[in-house]
C-alpha cells in the first residue's frame, strides 16, 4: 500500500496502527502513545546510564577514572 503522509507522527500511525499521541499541556504525552512509550523507555536509558556512571565512581573511589 502507498500512504501519503505530511508528519513523521502520521507515518508512526500507519506503520503501527497505535497513535503517536500529542505533548499535553504538562509536558507528558498521551498516555499509551507511542511517544509515551518512547520517552519512557528513553528516561529509563538515561537513569541506567546515571547508575552505571555513580556505580563507577564508587568502585574506583575517583570519579570512574581509570588512573589514580
Amino acid at each position: 500500500h502507498i500512504h501519503s503522509i505530511a508528519t513523521i507522527d502520521q507515518g508512526i500511525e500507519v506503520l503501527t496502527g497505535i497513535k503517536a499521541g500529542d505533548r499535553l499541556p504538562d509536558g507528558t504525552f498521551e498516555p499509551g502513545s507511542v511517544n509515551a512509550r518512547v520517552e519512557a523507555r528513553l528516561k529509563g536509558f538515561a537513569e541506567a546510564s546515571r547508575s552505571f556512571a555513580r556505580s563507577g565512581e564508587d568502585q574506583a573511589g575517583n570519579g570512574g577514572a581509570d588512573t589514580p
